[in-house]
């Protein structure tokens, strides 16, 4: 989502929220692995502790105070921490859970971005909607922001690139599929690659 820009703000907002609104346990200006645990249970996922102690781990510490918070969200860094900081940003008021296109318009609208700069983000995210039910789960965005590709979807990349399609082609019908086009151009670099030297 490279029109996407978070203002300071906004992040300032988001480490309150995780912090405060959602981690009413100890208001201590820290992200823990309590806090992080209580976000995954109202998102109604119960990763085990080794799981939460790992993501938070991907951000290099296992207490994140305001600036650790801050660089990792404007580093724009693959890690699962700003998966779930994302997902509670989206995250629908009336349908807890779950991800609409109005709660991403709203939460835009209130970040002050462009009616364009709207729609073109809410577009690109609501192409995650695997099942075009109206809703983005959590699973849907981790696949989208950490790049993941599932396997049946790897198997029909290199079909398509054994039988010559186009590397642009196969990026764009993936893109319309909700895939990351970044995330699909390096899994095809690297496979042509292998490909090429075998």
């Amino acid at each position: 989502m490279e029109k996407y820009h978070e203002p300071s703000d906004a992040i300032t907002k988001l480490f309150r929220a995780l912090d405060i609104v959602f981690f009413m346990q100890n208001h201590d200006s820290y992200i823990t692995i309590e806090d992080l645990s209580l976000a995954f249970k109202s998102i109604h996922l119960r990763p085990p502790l080794k799981e939460i102690k790992a993501i938070l781990g991907q951000a290099g510490t296992l207490k994140l105070n305001f600036q650790q918070f801050q660089t990792l969200r404007l580093s724009k860094k693959r890690c699962e921490l700003n998966v779930v900081a994302d997902f509670k940003k989206f995250e629908d008021k009336q349908y807890k859970g779950y991800i609409t296109q109005k709660s991403i318009e709203d939460a835009l609208f209130t970040e002050g971005h462009s009616r364009s700069d709207i729609t073109y983000i809410t577009n690109t995210l609501m192409k995650i909607d695997r099942n075009h039910d109206g809703f983005i789960t959590y699973k849907e965005l981790y696949n989208f922001l950490m790049g993941t590709i599932p396997e049946d979807w790897i198997r029909w990349l290199v079909e398509n690139a054994d039988c010559g399609v186009s590397q642009d082609l196969l990026i764009s019908m993936m893109q319309d599929n909700g895939f990351n086009g970044k995330a699909v151009e390096e899994f095809l670099n690297t496979y042509l690659d292998i490909k090429a030297k075998q």
